[in-house]
């Protein structure tokens, strides 16, 4: 890194000429990339106005934003004004326990007012992101994928309103109801809401109560099962069979545990090993297949 690209790119950001900063910081981060240069360049890019490059730039040193409120600011800022909103959420509940409660207002106010900020440059709107994430049934899956991805930019309680109805569409792609109870779960909601199984009828779920998947036993079972067990086939196959595995597992989710009754016939059935399985069995892995293939559309 050189000394003098540093002390100009540093000059360049305190008169203000962003552009040149971001030019200038981004070679010496290429070259040493330091959290001190790091903070600099996020800085840098967010004055030029460029949000998501600044958010996608401070991840990189996230411990080291936790460890300073000042520091912590800048990086929700950052992440909100990128359209993060729900991510920065999710990143303060984790982390509440450790705080104060002056520290939970101040961030919380930076939240508010960054999301605002946020909006106010979009040329959507707040209900009409949450009117397609709550109708997005109707729509395909990549679509749907695409509405659920719009919705990182809303706010906790807007969030949990707009997948209420998507929780219990059986037209909503399982993955995608997967994905918004996990979020919800992320959140740490702590009411009840309705969710469709893959399977079944809707059942009552607490998010707060859920355990991530990789958390979960008869997930954990199943990777030691498949990637864990001794054998010759190379570990990059025995990971790529895991991968599918998890992925229909994560069909099923939250509710793995009241649907797996026999861990041994379900991994024949996640392996779609169809040979092995009596005919209900067949339907069920050609169930989790099927998924699969609409979700890899």
């Amino acid at each position: 890194m050189s000394v003098d690209d540093m002390k100009a790119g540093i000059q360049a950001l305190t008169e203000g000429r962003y552009r040149k900063a971001v030019e200038l910081l981004t070679a010496c981060y290429q070259k040493n990339a330091t959290f001190r240069v790091n903070y600099l360049l996020t800085q840098a890019l967010a004055k030029a106005g460029d949000y998501v490059a600044a958010y996608a730039t401070a991840k990189d040193y996230p411990q080291e934003y936790l460890e300073n409120d000042d520091y912590f600011v800048q990086y929700i800022e950052c992440g909100c004004r990128a359209g993060a909103v729900l991510e920065i959420a999710m990143l303060l509940t984790g982390i509440s326990r450790y705080l104060s409660v002056t520290e939970k207002e101040r961030f919380r106010g930076v939240i508010e007012q960054a999301t605002v900020q946020y909006w106010k440059d979009q040329s959507g709107t707040v209900t009409q992101v949450m009117n397609q994430l709550a109708h997005c049934g109707g729509e395909e899956v990549l679509t749907q994928r695409q509405r659920v991805k719009a919705s990182a930019a809303l706010v906790p309680q807007q969030f949990v309103e707009a997948s209420r109805l998507p929780l219990i569409d059986p037209a909503v792609h399982p993955l995608v109801r997967a994905t918004l109870m996990d979020d919800l779960r992320r959140l740490a909601v702590s009411h009840p809401v309705m969710m469709q199984p893959l399977m079944g009828p809707p059942q009552e779920v607490v998010p707060e109560e859920l355990k991530a998947l990789d958390d979960i036993s008869v997930v954990r079972h199943y990777r030691k099962e498949i990637v864990g067990c001794r054998s010759e086939e190379p570990l990059a196959l025995r990971l790529q069979r895991y991968a599918e595995v998890r992925l229909k597992l994560m069909v099923l989710y939250p509710f793995q545990d009241d649907v797996i009754d026999d861990v041994e016939r379900w991994q024949l059935i996640l392996l779609n090993q169809q040979d092995k399985l009596s005919a209900l069995e067949q339907e069920k892995a050609h169930l989790l297949e099927k998924n699969i293939q609409q979700w890899r559309v």
